[in-house]
C-alpha cells in the first residue's frame, strides 16, 4: 500500500515537470514569434517611409521639369546628388539622371536598319533613379526608377522650320541637298522630328506670273532631315529624262505635338 502511493506521487512530480517545460518552452515561443513579429513591422514600416521618400522626390523632379527652362537645362542640380529625406532623417536619398533616347517609333524596327540610319528622339525624356537607403545591406535600400518627359511645346510662330541653303539655281541634270531644322516657340532646335519632302510647280510669291518648272524628289534620309532634288523628269519608259524649265517650290511638312507646319525653298530649273 505505501509502495502505491509512493509510486502516483512519483508520477505526479513527472508529469508536474513536463508541464512546466511546456509551459516555459511555449512562452518562449510565443516571446520570440512576438519579437520576430515586431521586427518584421518595423522592416515593413522602414521599407514604406523609403519608397514613400522615393515617390516624394519623383514628384519633386517631375514638378520641377515641367518648366521647359528647368528640363532643357542643365540637371546637376539632381544629378549623382545625396541629400536627407526632410521627413525622414535617417533616409539618405541619392538621385542619378541619365540620357534616355527613344527609338521611333519602335526600338524592334529600328534595329533592322544600321546605326547610322536608325531614328532616335535625342532630348525628349530623362531617365530618373532614386535610391533611399536608411542602412547596410541591399535590404535597407528602396531604389524607383522613371522617366520624365519633357514639357510640351510648340512651333515657333515665325519661320518655324529653316531650309539651307537658301533659293537655288539648277542646270540641267544636276542636283542639289537641302537640310531642314525646327525651332519651338523658345527658339530651341526641336530633335528627333520626321519630315516629309515633295515638290510644288511653280514660283512663289511675290511675283506669281514667273514661268512654272518642275523637278524630281531624288532621295530623303529616313527621318527626311535632308532631302536631295534634281532637274529632271522621267518619261513614261522610266529612263528617258525630260525637262520642265521654269521655278518651283522645294516644300517640306512636318508635325510637333498635334500641330503641322509647311515651309519651301524657291528652286530655279534652268
Amino acid at each position: 500500500m505505501r509502495f502505491s502511493r509512493r509510486k502516483k506521487w512519483a508520477f505526479s512530480l513527472l508529469e508536474t515537470l513536463i508541464g512546466i517545460f511546456v509551459m516555459v518552452m511555449a512562452l518562449l515561443t510565443m516571446v520570440q514569434l512576438m519579437h520576430s513579429s515586431l521586427w518584421r513591422s518595423s522592416v515593413v514600416e522602414e521599407r514604406l517611409q523609403g519608397a514613400l521618400c522615393a515617390q516624394q522626390k519623383l514628384e519633386e523632379i517631375r514638378a520641377w521639369a515641367t518648366e521647359p527652362a528647368n528640363f532643357y537645362s542643365d540637371w546637376s542640380t539632381y544629378d549623382n546628388v545625396v541629400v536627407a529625406a526632410p521627413n525622414y532623417p535617417s533616409i539618405q536619398t541619392t538621385t542619378t539622371i541619365s540620357d534616355q533616347p527613344i527609338s521611333s517609333p519602335s526600338r524592334l524596327l529600328e534595329t533592322a536598319y544600321p546605326p547610322a540610319e536608325q531614328r532616335t528622339l535625342e532630348n525628349v525624356c530623362q531617365g530618373v533613379t532614386v535610391e533611399c537607403r536608411w542602412g547596410e545591406g541591399p535590404q535597407n535600400r528602396v531604389e524607383l526608377s522613371s522617366l520624365v518627359s519633357a514639357p510640351p511645346g510648340s512651333f515657333r510662330a515665325d519661320d518655324p522650320l529653316e531650309i539651307t541653303p537658301g533659293p537655288a539655281t539648277l542646270a540641267r541634270d544636276s542636283a542639289m541637298s537641302f537640310q531642314v531644322t525646327a525651332f519651338d516657340s523658345a527658339g530651341r532646335e526641336i530633335q528627333g522630328l520626321t519630315y516629309s519632302w515633295f515638290i510644288v510647280p511653280g514660283p512663289g510669291p511675290p511675283d506669281l506670273s514667273r514661268p512654272a518648272g518642275t523637278g524630281t524628289l531624288v532621295q530623303q534620309s529616313r527621318d527626311g532631315r535632308t532631302a536631295e532634288i534634281g532637274n529632271w523628269l522621267l518619261a513614261l519608259d522610266g529612263v528617258t529624262r525630260v525637262y520642265a524649265p521654269g521655278f518651283c517650290q522645294f516644300a517640306v511638312r512636318a508635325r510637333y505635338n498635334g500641330q503641322e507646319t509647311l515651309s519651301s525653298v524657291e528652286v530655279e530649273m534652268l
